[in-house]
C-alpha cells in the first residue's frame, strides 16, 4: 500500500467497508495515511456503524480531503445520499475552525 497500489487502495477500502472493532481503527489510521476521494463513503458509513470510531473517522477523512481538495462542493460529496453526505458535510464543517 505503501507503494500507492491501486490493488492495495482497493482492497483497504473493501475491508473498511467491512471492518468492525479493533481491525477498524487500524484501517481507519491507514486510510488517513493512504487514501484517496474513494475512501470518502467507506469512512462515513463506518462511522455511522461504529459509533465510537467517528473522531477517528473524522480525522482520517480529513486528511484525505486535505491532500485531495475535496470540499462540500465536489462530485465526491454531492454525490452520496443523504445520510452520506450529512455525516462528511459535518466533517467539513468542524474542519473550518473559528471566524
Amino acid at each position: 500500500a505503501a507503494l500507492d497500489s491501486r490493488v492495495a487502495l482497493s482492497d483497504l477500502r473493501q475491508r473498511l467497508s467491512q471492518a468492525s472493532g479493533p481491525t477498524a481503527a487500524v484501517l481507519v489510521r491507514a486510510a488517513g495515511l493512504l487514501g484517496d476521494a474513494t475512501f470518502c463513503v467507506p469512512l462515513a458509513a463506518l462511522s455511522v456503524r461504529e459509533k465510537d470510531l467517528e473522531p477517528s473517522c473524522s480525522a482520517a477523512f480529513r486528511a484525505v480531503a486535505s491532500r485531495h481538495r475535496i470540499t462540500r462542493r465536489s462530485r465526491t460529496v454531492t454525490a452520496l445520499n443523504h445520510d452520506l453526505r450529512a455525516t462528511i458535510l459535518g466533517w467539513l464543517s468542524s474542519d473550518r475552525g473559528p471566524g
